[in-house]
């Protein structure tokens, strides 16, 4: 029987199988399995020797067995070859992407989504990546540039108000009525609204007489308070990740979903809490966002004014006591008004407050101390080139 010594290996072969004349030796390879390469390598079998210090490499083994009964040989195309570069045969689904495989310390990959404030943010795919990636960040920092401004606050009513109610001498010939001076003035021409509200005594002689009664003057104040427009982030943001990857791709990278519309569709995410200046390979597009922002400035006091007047209805009676149905109804507007009736009483009747209360111009609230505003708690997003 003729053996093959292998040095340093005392398994015996499962490829060696003795002929039974004994003349030769037939090497064979079961159909369930591929040779090692120390097998395919190995010395040339009936007889021959193999060098030890020869160049053969792995796949490389001698081709030249014979018998007297028959030849037997092993050649490269027997040996089912191994991938030196280690790549897997699958393929990544043609709706999936190879990007780089996320390292140590980092977050991802996630879908990413950016819009302004006044945009509904859309849901996290439950398919594909179904958790939204917490916390919520943002960016666009922007501090206004007129931070301070006035809200005037007011509290104002007629209800009490008085009217000034003055008598005029008839008019020369073609000059306009109420000419100065008024028969009579402050304090017998004033109409207060009170309990009863009514004024007796007034000396109108004769019919006919000319009367004007201004706007009332409100009752109440006009307060100022000053406000801060504070600082905020112009840009929305979500981030989703959970994805479940899938074979296919290179040592070093995984396969995943590619993203779809509303995320970005051209790029994925890693991210990583704190302000880091290297983005890890595959992910060369660097973003700086924000989880928060502080505001500490202030605002100096600032002063309002109030302008407008009470409308109201002044009522003549041609009796005390603002009695009987001789009556003449005017508003008072400032206008001049010609009464045909002999004027015994009078009764003020207030009307709304038409006021209008607006900031001083010559006080406004300026930023005073030593406050700042900035965003904090940095988060570093980087992402892959379009994909």
């Amino acid at each position: 029987m003729l053996t093959v010594e292998l040095a340093g290996c005392t398994i015996p072969n499962p490829y060696l199988q003795a002929v039974s004349d004994g003349s030769t030796t037939e090497l064979s390879r079961t159909t369930s399995g591929m040779i090692p390469d120390s097998v395919s390598n190995g010395a040339t079998m009936a007889g021959g020797s193999q060098d030890p210090d020869s160049d053969a490499s792995p796949g490389s083994g001698s081709q030249g067995a014979s018998s007297d009964t028959g030849d037997a040989s092993v050649t490269t195309s027997d040996v089912a070859s191994i991938d030196s570069s280690n790549e897997t045969s699958a393929t990544c689904p043609m709706n999936h992407v190879c990007v780089a495989d996320v390292p140590d310390g980092w977050d991802g990959p996630h879908l990413f989504w950016e819009a302004g404030l006044d945009v509904d943010q859309p849901e996290c795919p439950a398919d594909t990546y179904p958790m939204e990636v917490l916390p919520t960040i943002q960016r666009g920092f922007n501090v206004p540039d007129e931070s301070c401004f006035c809200t005037c606050l007011e509290n104002f009513t007629c209800s009490g108000s008085a009217v000034d109610l003055t008598l005029y001498e008839d008019p020369p010939a073609g000059a306009e009525p109420c000419p100065e001076p008024p028969v009579f003035d402050n304090p017998l021409d004033r109409l207060v609204q009170q309990s009863p509200a009514c004024r007796t005594g007034i000396p109108s002689e004769r019919t006919n007489r000319w009367w004007r009664a201004p706007p009332a003057e409100f009752l109440g104040n006009c307060s100022g308070t000053s406000l801060l427009r504070t600082a905020s982030f112009e840009l929305q943001t979500r981030f989703c990740g959970g994805v479940q990857d899938v074979p296919g791709c290179d040592v070093g990278e995984v396969c995943v979903p590619r993203p779809l519309e509303p995320f970005d569709e051209q790029v994925l995410c890693v991210r990583r809490v704190g302000e880091t200046l290297e983005c890890p390979p595959g992910y060369p597009a660097r973003h700086q966002f924000h989880q928060g922002l502080i505001d500490s400035r202030r605002c100096s006091d600032c002063g309002c004014l109030a302008e407008g007047d009470c409308s109201g209805t002044v009522q003549l009676f041609a009796a005390d006591g603002c009695a009987g149905s001789t009556v003449v109804n005017f508003e008072a507007d400032g206008e001049c008004q010609q009464v045909p009736i002999f004027v015994r009483s009078a009764r003020w009747l207030p009307g709304s407050a038409n006021v209008q209360c607006v900031a001083d111009p010559e006080s406004p609230p300026t930023l005073e101390g030593m406050g700042i505003a900035a965003p904090t708690d940095p988060v570093t997003v980087c992402c892959t080139l379009p994909v």
